[in-house]
């Protein structure tokens, strides 16, 4: 059974030459378990310029996989200490990207 709830995204972003970029942004969602995971299903808010958007995140105790879906496809997976890749697509264009979590917290 899902749970409606309150999502709030905090994301920073960090540059070689020392500068950050911070976004954050609230949306309503539902939240559920199934097999042992927790599932968080939103849709992107036009604050975040993604109106278009569904996303999903399958929590694990491990690791998280991000699920986006609609004008921005992409399926990437964050893990501690280990580099993935995917593929980020939009209306502009596709770009490839490698995302190394140097940290992660799950509670």
């Amino acid at each position: 059974m899902a749970k409606e709830v309150l999502i709030q995204i905090a994301s920073t972003q960090s540059y070689e030459e020392g500068s950050e970029e911070r976004l954050e942004f609230s949306a309503a969602g539902t939240l559920h378990k199934r097999e042992g995971s927790y599932y968080i299903v939103y849709r992107d808010s036009a604050t975040a310029g993604t109106a278009e958007v569904t996303t999903s995140l399958k929590v694990e105790p491990a690791k998280v996989t991000l699920n986006r879906m609609g004008a921005i496809d992409q399926k990437q997976i964050f893990e501690q200490g280990v580099r993935h890749s995917s593929t980020y697509v939009t209306p502009q264009g596709s770009l490839f990207l490698q995302v190394l979590t140097e940290e992660m917290k799950i509670d």
